[in-house]
């Protein structure tokens, strides 16, 4: 599959998905049919462009009357046109991708760097056992944060009712696996990191998971005007590492008037089912899609092309100009592979001409005599057989035009005795 194929039609999914979900979902929605809204958002629009599914026609049901030839034997005009179509068309593309690579890359490498942090800072913590959790206790840790059953908090934090409340909210992050979705969103980030959505909903998943995180707290009978204060004195450190999910969050306002919220319904989370028609239309949208070139292509007599380019005539063209050729006006295939993808040449019947047989007899002549060009009038046999030395016949269009711009044949050089 072409990256930027691929590319374009997971933005594409991307954007429809996003369009059903700012038209469906609202505050009353509960929180857990927004964050699975998302999630497979993200996970189905990375694979949708994969599907195998296609509808139209392909090049297979296509039979050819006459043989496959090699590249070897295209022609000057079709090679060129060729070469001058990909060098148009796949500069601009190779800039992109190029940046495209040099960026991902650049921002997972990111990921690795910010993993490792964690995995060190770890290691230099005291550990504490606490049920499924495991605290991790360190003087540099400035704001409480988790990443899956980990939990880091500041050394200064003692024990106490809002102790046990930040551990139980971080403890919702770890159970629910909120940290899983922010690698997903990271990872989804490096690899889209140009859509402006994918930027969207990596921060909308984020504050869902303290929405969720909150209301874990609250439901274990903690006092909402206690934790809510709680939230605002917390807010005086900044997060430590990007990866986690952290108690200290930059929209404690979102998070209040979220916990004020009484209008939740949680019978309005069916409204998550809006995926199935966005998945099927997606789905069809790109199976219709027919003018692909990076699905492989079963080609004439079996063989198989991929990334194909087609030239008819020594002119490029489209596959579907291809596809609703006439079969009987194909008279030669030709075939070959190369870096960039394989050459479909097609020659039709209306473009060969079938050469008469050659006369020399009846062939317009130009007779050069020891340098001297002829008339017409000439003739050969009054010089008589024993009086010529050499004589050279020449057919080649360009010697032709040397002696003469008319049309000739050939051109006889006579060399005397």
């Amino acid at each position: 599959m072409e990256p930027l194929y691929y590319l374009i039609w997971t933005s594409v999914s991307l954007c429809l998905f996003y369009a059903a979900y700012k038209l469906i979902f609202t505050d009353q929605t509960p929180p857990w049919a927004h964050r699975g809204y998302l999630l497979v958002t993200l996970i189905a629009s990375v694979l949708l462009p994969f599907q195998p599914f296609r509808f139209g026609t392909i090049l297979e049901s296509m039979p050819v009357p006459t043989g496959i030839t090699s590249l070897p034997e295209m022609t000057p005009l079709a090679r060129e046109s060729v070469n001058t179509s990909a060098s148009g068309t796949l500069s601009a593309e190779t800039i992109f991708l190029t940046l495209y690579v040099i960026i991902s890359a650049f921002l997972i490498v990111r990921i690795f760097w910010r993993l490792n942090s964690l995995f060190i800072l770890r290691k230099r913590s005291e550990m504490q056992s606490h049920g499924e959790l495991t605290l991790l206790v360190h003087p540099e840790i400035k704001a409480p944060f988790s990443f899956f059953h980990y939990v880091f908090i500041p050394e200064k934090l003692n024990e106490g009712t809002e102790r046990d409340q930040i551990i139980a909210h971080e403890r919702v992050h770890a159970v629910q696996y909120h940290s899983a979705d922010i690698l997903l969103t990271e990872i989804f980030i490096a690899l889209f990191w140009f859509h402006p959505l994918a930027w969207f909903i990596k921060g909308k998943i984020t504050l869902i998971h303290e929405y969720l995180a909150d209301q874990g707290v609250l439901k274990t009978g903690a006092n909402k005007a206690a934790y809510q204060a709680l939230l605002i004195n917390q807010i005086a450190e900044g997060r430590l590492i990007g990866l986690s999910s952290n108690f200290n969050h930059s929209l404690i306002k979102k998070r209040i008037i979220m916990m004020s919220n009484s209008n939740v319904n949680a019978k309005s989370g069916i409204k998550i089912l809006a995926l199935i028609p966005v998945v099927l239309t997606l789905l069809i949208a790109i199976a219709c899609n027919t003018t692909d070139n990076d699905q492989k292509v079963t080609d004439f007599k079996g063989l198989e092309t991929k990334n194909a380019t087609f030239v008819v005539n020594g002119k490029t063209v489209s596959k579907d100009y291809v596809d609703k050729m006439n079969d009987e006006e194909i008279a030669t295939v030709t075939i070959s592979g190369g870096e960039k993808g394989d050459v479909v040449a097609i020659v039709t019947k209306s473009e060969i001409k079938t050469p008469e047989k050659f006369s020399f007899e009846n062939a317009r002549k130009l007779y050069v005599v020891d340098g001297e060009v002829q008339d017409d009038t000439f003739d050969m046999s009054a010089i008589g057989e024993e009086n010529i030395r050499s004589v050279n016949i020449i057919g080649v269009e360009d010697e032709i035009k040397k002696y003469t711009d008319k049309d000739y044949d050939r051109v006889v050089i006579i060399t005397t005795r």
